[in-house]
């Protein structure tokens, strides 16, 4: 009965949310000695979830309960979750167990690595979860190519083939659009960490996110976490001397923390209560951050509530000031404050080094090498330090290969549904003023964030638009935002 699948997937739910908590709690305050404890306490979680997600009471519960399904966008999330049931089942719960006791201590490691500018430190770290991901990456491509077994987990339907040719006809759009920037004599701003994360926690009333269900924390690397839509975490990097890195952040992160906490409570632990694929995850994160917070308007905002709140740290700068300090275009070397021009060339770059990392036997301690060429060939530029170099990302020490390409996916996504915003809202200028989003949220809620599993990224976007993916309303929202 569906009844029986209902309940094993609420049970497996608690079990997610019990490992999302201790992750959580690993990157913003555990004790440093307890990380390798902690690492085994994960990998414990993780084989209990992978027991219970590939056994045959639970498999049997899914296909009886399809069997018995009538609403067509359950029939179709269901599907996606017996996919994925089968996906697990190819998969030791041994190597689930090694995959994510490694992926906590490497994390570690990268933390370190990181702070010391020292990639020898992570160096084989990184080897073992290279080494642990392409026997996972082999196992689930069954004789096809381990790469595009990996991007199917984060961008379903897309293969290596697709994303090279779609990257390869924006890549020269991108370069002469660089062409074009303009320098600009920008002003230096730093501005005490205790403002700017008070102004990181007032931008969730700016979005109209229910803070009752959100918790906000620092970590080494942004990121955002579920346990459930009604407990949702984020957290923020902060930088004296960058102020709107952090609130960019912020927004990034409350982005996804929004798709989250707007899907369906109805079936937790089942397709009908999850998000959709990372690239469409990702275009929830860059419509906030990109397409409304690098506006004119959203700076207004801000620089109103500089007024109203810490006048004394504006020195003087306005709101058009602002805006240009945040929406420079100018190469740089870290992805996570690189100006949405260039960023496609940063995911473009990972892109690469992870194909090349699962074709051929790399040494890892060539990866360095590798990456500033990689950044040189594309940029224009090199990082000296390893830290602005290959350790500036974490996803690497979790094993998130074949995460990257979705952040530029999700970019171009979000500009296809910013133009479909727009002409739903011909108050949005205001709206982005005066905090005035909820029923922005709300539109997104209708048009996206309600269907969770149950359409692919690309339904949900012909629905919503009336068009699958294309490329120029992203070259379109570039060239107006920046170079009008």
């Amino acid at each position: 009965m569906k009844n029986n699948y209902l309940a094993l997937s609420r049970e497996i739910a608690h079990l997610n949310a019990a490992y999302s908590l201790l992750y959580w709690d690993l990157e913003t305050q555990i004790p440093k000695g307890a990380t390798p404890w902690r690492a085994e306490t994960l990998g414990h979680f993780a084989g209990l979830v992978h027991q219970k997600t590939s056994s045959d009471s639970y498999k049997a519960s899914l296909e009886e309960a399809l069997r018995d399904e009538k609403n067509p966008l359950h029939i179709k999330a269901f599907q996606r979750g017996l996919i994925d049931l089968e996906k697990a089942r190819l998969i030791p719960e041994d190597l689930v167990k090694q995959i994510s006791e490694a992926g906590a201590l490497a994390q570690d490691a990268w933390s370190e690595a990181k702070t010391k500018n020292d990639f020898s430190l992570f160096a084989p770290h990184l080897k073992k979860m290279i080494d642990l991901t392409k026997k996972k990456a082999t196992l689930l491509a069954r004789g096809g190519n381990p790469y595009d077994a990996l991007l199917e987990e984060y961008s379903p339907g897309l293969t290596t083939k697709d994303i090279t040719d779609l990257f390869s006809k924006l890549r020269p759009q991108i370069k002469t659009l660089l062409e074009k920037r303009k320098m600009r004599n920008l002003k230096k701003w730093s501005v005490p960490i205790s403002v700017q994360e008070k102004i990181c926690h007032d931008v969730v009333e700016w979005m109209g996110f229910d803070r009752t269900m959100l918790t906000q924390a620092r970590s080494a690397h942004p990121f955002c976490l579920n346990l459930h839509p009604t407990d949702v975490r984020i957290t923020t990097r902060y930088n004296v001397d960058e102020p709107l890195m952090s609130l960019m952040s912020t927004v990034h992160e409350l982005g996804h923390a929004l798709y989250e906490n707007q899907l369906p409570t109805t079936a937790p632990g089942t397709p009908m209560m999850q998000a959709n694929g990372m690239d469409l995850h990702e275009s929830q994160s860059r419509i906030w951050e990109v397409c409304l917070a690098t506006s004119k308007d959203f700076f207004i905002w801000v620089h109103q509530w500089f007024q109203k709140n810490a006048s004394e740290h504006l020195h003087g700068l306005t709101a058009d000031d602002l805006f240009h300090m945040a929406s420079e275009v100018k190469p740089s070397l870290i992805r996570t404050e690189s100006d949405p021009v260039s960023y496609g060339l940063h995911v473009m770059i990972r892109f690469e080094i992870e194909q090349k990392i699962f074709a051929e036997d790399i040494d890892v301690m060539e990866l360095p090498k590798i990456w500033n060429a990689k950044y040189q060939e594309l940029l224009g530029i090199q990082s000296t330090t390893d830290t602005q170099g290959i350790l500036q990302d974490s996803h690497w020490s979790a094993g998130g290969f074949g995460y990257f390409p979705s952040y530029l996916l999700g970019t171009m996504i979000s500009c296809q549904l910013y133009e479909q915003i727009k002409k739903s809202f011909p108050d949005l200028s205001e709206r982005l003023q005066n905090g005035k989003m909820s029923e922005i949220k709300t539109w997104l809620k209708e048009n996206v964030h309600q269907y969770a599993r149950g359409m692919s990224s690309q339904e949900i976007l012909l629905q919503s638009t009336g068009r699958h993916l294309e490329s120029e309303p992203f070259i379109r929202f570039l060239e107006e935002r920046f170079f009008v």
